[in-house]
């Protein structure tokens, strides 16, 4: 039989006995309002009486027998759905509204497969169209997949404590009986990580400041400290290893082989949308060795300060492959968010990622001659990637440019954009840095306060020093320029 002979996914009964319990009791219509819509129902009879029940409800007035017979006719649909009669038998359809939940399952399930078959059709039909962009098109795909994966009941519907306990309680113990105060997710700032524990608890963290402030500096930071992270845990690993094998214990060696193989895995994400992906690996090889990379422009520039600085060749050269080792995966194409959502799910297919950086949020799915998107927009963004944060349990670190420019409707737009990103976020951190007024210089010393929610209260205010030639971040107190982390944890990791 062809497809098109074939009768779409459906459940008349279950189409019943949902519309029957609404209009047993009116407690059954709490348990279905915000999970069903008119358009789950398969026959068009009963998505006419769904309408009506659900407009008494919100209205809340009397749902029965007279009240929806009484709106389906001021509507001139009460004889086309089979009249008063038709009513009744849906009530004598089920003794009791209990169930009410079964039955919902059934029909939303029904309706998410009717959906799945349209948007395999609609990608069927875009790819013999021959489109330009097929990866937009897959990606845009992938999200609606994942949303009509929400639909299917139970996954869409609240679910008792008692089904989901144990699974919360294995999230609760894991995170208490962590071995590390620090996440391998860092600032690279040991004051300040050890106030917050890194950054992997925090979801989506919305990183904010001015222009010029210093955040793809400090972003540069995370990414590079968390990757020493990870080698430090895959020489720890090897270490373990090392010491199981040497004892002959099979279950001690098939325990380390799998801790070595776990750490392995692990790796930063980054998307560098507004500096091309070598600037990202110059400025990496300045942090990592120590060099101004404003000086690495032309010879003559190098020149001078390497007439100062005899090892500087020997650091620069050593940085570069520093950086080339470092377990961070990079994409500097423009990107949308459903593409950022995708190529993290394909990297999160044979790899874990740790942390996720995206600079900066409102270049995602901009281009040149595009208005301002809209507040909505900035907050379906920042909330797919609560989403994806909470789905890889992953941190993602969004960039968010507060900007001063324009005027009139843009600038607006764009503060309402940045305040959304802003209040959508699991966790906000506010760069400030001083600006002297006449000459538009940048202080070195900065400002960090974080918060977790939009309405909870910041933590105390974190003083820090960016130095403006190593692109290094560290706090006030401590020497400008000292390395984010213990020189001895890299000679060791260099070492093996």
């Amino acid at each position: 039989m062809a497809d098109q002979d074939r009768l779409p996914p459906q459940d008349l009964d279950a189409e019943q006995a949902v519309l029957g319990c609404c209009l047993l009791e009116k407690h059954a219509m709490e348990r279905v309002v915000g999970h069903v819509v008119a358009d789950d129902f398969y026959r068009e009879s009963h998505r006419s009486i769904y309408q009506v029940v659900y407009e008494l409800y919100t209205e809340d007035a009397p749902v029965d027998l007279i009240t929806v017979s009484s709106g389906l006719r001021r509507q001139g649909k009460l004889e086309a759905i089979g009249g008063g009669e038709y009513l009744t038998a849906l009530i004598g359809q089920v003794p009791t509204a209990a169930h009410v939940d079964r039955y919902v399952r059934t029909l939303k399930n029904c309706a998410a497969l009717r959906v799945g078959i349209r948007i395999g059709a609609e990608l069927q039909a875009l790819c013999y169209a021959f489109p330009a962009d097929p990866s937009q098109a897959i990606a845009d795909t992938v999200t609606r997949l994942e949303d009509l994966q929400l639909m299917c009941h139970p996954n869409g519907m609240p679910r008792p404590l008692s089904e989901v306990a144990d699974e919360h309680e294995r999230r609760i113990n894991r995170r208490r009986s962590r071995p590390y105060e620090i996440g391998t997710a860092r600032f690279g700032m040991a004051e300040l990580d050890k106030i917050t524990g890194g950054v992997e608890d925090f979801g989506y963290t919305c990183l904010m400041a001015l222009t010029g402030m210093g955040k793809t500096g400090l972003a540069i930071q995370c990414a590079v400290s968390s990757a020493w992270a990870i080698q430090s845990e895959i020489t720890a690993t090897l270490a373990a290893e090392r010491s199981a094998t040497a004892t002959g214990n099979k279950q001690a060696m098939a325990t380390a082989a799998k801790a070595v193989s776990a750490a392995q895995k692990k790796t930063v994400i980054v998307f560098a949308l507004e500096e091309a992906g070598w600037q990202w690996h110059l400025r990496m090889a300045g942090f990592c060795g120590r060099f101004d990379t404003r000086d690495a422009r032309s010879s003559e520039a190098w020149g001078r300060v390497l007439d100062g600085d005899s090892g500087l060749e020997t650091r620069y050269q050593s940085a570069l492959q520093e950086v080339r080792s470092l377990p961070i995966v990079l994409n500097d194409e423009p990107q949308t968010v459903e593409s950022i959502l995708s190529h993290c799910r394909r990297v999160a297919r044979d790899q874990t990622p740790i942390l996720i950086i995206v600079d900066y949020m409102q270049l995602v799915g901009k281009q040149i001659g595009k208005a301002e998107r809209e507040e909505q927009e900035f907050r379906d963004m920042a909330n797919k990637f609560r989403r994806l944060a909470d789905k890889l349990d992953c941190p993602i670190f969004g960039l968010s440019q507060i900007t001063e420019q324009g005027t009139g409707k843009g600038r607006t737009q764009a503060a309402a954009g940045a305040k959304a990103l802003q209040n959508s976020a699991d966790m906000n951190l506010i760069v400030a840095r001083e600006q002297d007024s006449q000459t538009d210089e940048v202080s070195d010393m900065a400002t960090i306060r974080c918060r977790k929610a939009k309405l909870a209260p910041y933590f105390r205010p974190f003083k820090c020093h960016a130095d403006p030639k190593t692109g290094r971040w560290c706090a006030a107190s401590d020497k400008p320029g000292d390395p984010p982390q213990d020189e001895k944890k890299q000679r060791d990791r260099k070492d093996n």
